[in-house]
């Protein structure tokens, strides 16, 4: 798994650092870091971990540490 911190602010230069990887961060600070023409399909999930009241169930934020364990 790589942190998206890890690859910020500087240009994927092989493939190999991201083929076959888990990429850890907000889809939009790391999608200008990839190659041109490197995907052809992404599918990303919503925002998970905020807090929320579903009905009469609330769920609360928790910290990153804690909500990657």
């Amino acid at each position: 798994m790589i942190n998206v911190s890890e690859l910020a602010n500087k240009a994927v230069k092989t493939l190999s650092e991201i083929t076959n990887k888990i990429l850890l961060g907000d889809a939009f600070k790391i999608i200008e870091q990839l190659p041109d023409k490197f995907i052809d399909l992404l599918i990303v999930d919503p925002p998970y971990n905020l807090s929320k009241t579903y009905s009469s169930k609330k769920f609360n934020k928790m910290s990153d540490n804690k909500y990657y364990l």
